[in-house]
């Protein structure tokens, strides 16, 4: 095994680890998928609101009983912004959309 996917392995690992970790702390990963105004997506570590440990603006809407809009997004994401503390921005993944919720034509 080359050094490379050694690294390589060694990072997923603890990529796993932590997304396993975050929840159990009490925080939630709230993924918000590229959209218009938010070309790149991004996840959130929050803190204190409603959420599930990997959330999204559309499993949010979709427990609300509302069809995942543009609207009941953005309710969702204002709602999260309102009742919650927004920890930490890290880049998009797919995989964690997956995990989320986010249905897939959005990913």
């Amino acid at each position: 095994m080359s050094s490379l996917t050694r690294y390589l392995l060694i990072a997923f690992a603890a990529i796993l680890i932590a997304a396993a970790l975050v929840p159990l702390m009490g925080y939630r990963l709230f993924v918000i998928a590229p959209r218009p105004g938010i070309p790149d997506g991004f996840v959130a570590i929050v803190r204190g609101a409603e959420l599930t440990p990997f959330d999204s603006p559309e499993a949010v809407c979709q427990r609300w009983g509302a069809r995942p809009d543009n609207d009941c997004v953005t309710r969702a994401i204002t709602e999260v912004n309102r009742t919650g503390q927004i920890l930490m921005r890290l880049p998009y993944h797919p995989v964690l959309a997956a995990l989320s919720g986010v249905p897939a034509d959005a990913r």
